[in-house]
């Protein structure tokens, strides 16, 4: 979304003020307004990390998968037995995707200090909007999508923009 155009407003000030440039600047030029400005008011989410669901999605197929390789080590080669437990977790790992994806944004969005969050250019932030896209076009375009969207959140850009 392109920025609306800068509209001609008056600020009054006196030449005590001009000892402080920066607050000279964000009077005239940064209404707070637009998520681009600085004094944007941005509102952090943070999610409460579910400890026992990522327990269960990471530590429970590594354990399973390590299972199943001890298991099949006594059949068959040491090679194909590692082969087949590996092929395993991926085939996990790529039906649990989306949600293992979700998980780790919520983790980043939880631990994440506020001066890294608030520097998002966009509404929603970046990390919100990943979640969105994953959620609604699935894990390979969702994150495609986010990534894109990480590209283009800088000092230039911004705006209002939903996945």
């Amino acid at each position: 979304m392109a920025r609306p155009a800068a509209s001609d407003r008056e600020v009054v000030f006196d030449a005590s003020q001009l000892d402080d440039l920066n607050a000279v600047a964000q009077q005239l030029f940064c209404s707070g307004a637009q998520p681009w400005e600085q004094g944007y008011p941005r509102v952090l989410v943070r999610p409460p990390v579910r400890w026992g669901r990522l327990l269960l999605n990471c530590a429970v197929p590594l354990a399973a998968c390590a299972a199943l390789f001890v298991l099949l080590r006594g059949v068959w080669p040491a090679w194909a037995a590692l082969l087949t437990a590996l092929g395993a977790l991926m085939a996990y790992v790529l039906v649990r995707l989306k949600s293992l994806i979700i998980a780790l944004v919520e983790l980043y969005q939880h631990f994440a200090p506020d001066h890294v969050r608030c520097k998002c250019r966009f509404e929603p932030s970046c990390s919100m909007y990943m979640i969105g896209a994953v959620r609604k076009y699935g894990a390979w375009r969702g994150m495609r999508k986010g990534f894109d969207r990480l590209r283009r959140c800088n000092i230039n850009n911004g705006g209002y923009d939903e996945p």
